[in-house]
């Protein structure tokens, strides 16, 4: 199976991928699928309540963290002024490094309990929580939305809410998205053409999608025995790297990878 993209599109997949398993996300349910509810994740550290409720010694939830942040930073690229959407906010981890970038940001959620955690860890943003259907803001609002690890849910059975996100970004805003593929059915995500499926038909052309990590990385693995290093300026790249380097090896069993979606509104 080949996938068709415009050109220019960066591709580090195999063809088929299948919905997976994942440390983060916020669920339609509002229910993460094991372990505590969202509502009780959100009194954990900002880190490992949006990611890896399990990492108790952090090196994996910080090299993680500066990873998706390292992609999202090279895509967005300056953003000074602009105004931001933070889509699945959680506990304002990318709202607060947004707003340090000089960013105007809004971030939504469907748990009460980790808006209030943003609002208390971002005062400079602005937060609500949404039933996750509809956005309450006007058409064309924002010029960039960023979400990480949201769509994965809707991918392959529900397009109405990236036709709401569409609604509210500027024509020729970007949507950055950081979601997960794999070749296993391990519960959620789809492949890469899936999601290029679901953002074309909302009115989105699809620029990018690249590979950020893969869940087996030895990097990762290194900063989980050795935290203090997780956060070697290096790292991130490394990662990436070897995500790319090994792009040909099915992701089937318990492995999948994070991948960027860079997406364009465009026009009616």
């Amino acid at each position: 199976m080949m996938l068709s993209l415009p050109a220019g599109t960066v591709l580090g997949f195999p063809a088929r991928a299948r919905p997976m398993d994942d440390e983060s996300a916020e669920t339609p349910f509002n229910e993460p699928e094991a372990g505590p509810t969202w509502a009780e994740r959100a009194q954990l550290d900002p880190l490992g309540a949006v990611l890896d409720p399990a990492d108790t010694r952090g090196g994996k939830n910080r090299l993680i963290d500066h990873a998706h942040k390292y992609a999202l930073g090279r895509a967005a690229g300056d953003v000074r002024g602009a105004r931001v959407l933070d889509f699945g906010c959680g506990t304002g981890r990318l709202s607060e490094w947004f707003v340090r970038s000089g960013a105007s940001v809004d971030g939504v959620d469907v748990t009460p309990e980790m808006v209030a955690v943003a609002q208390t860890v971002v005062p400079q943003g602005r937060f609500q929580t949404i039933d996750a259907s509809t956005l309450p803001f006007a058409n064309g609002h924002f010029d960039l939305i960023v979400s990480v690890a949201v769509l994965q849910y809707y991918v392959g059975t529900d397009a109405s809410i990236t036709r709401e996100l569409a609604r509210v970004l500027r024509k020729g805003g970007q949507l950055l998205a950081i979601e997960q593929v794999t070749d296993s059915d391990l519960g959620r995500g789809g492949t890469p053409a899936d999601y290029d499926q679901m953002l074309r038909a909302a009115g989105f052309r699809v620029d990018e999608i690249s590979m950020i990590r893969i869940s087996d990385s030895k990097i990762l693995a290194f900063a989980q025995r050795l935290p203090v290093l997780a956060g070697l300026p290096t790292l991130p790249w490394l990662m990436t790297l070897e995500a790319r380097r090994r792009a040909g090896v099915p992701l089937t069993g318990y492995r999948y990878a994070d991948a960027l979606f860079r997406a364009t509104r465009a026009a009616d």
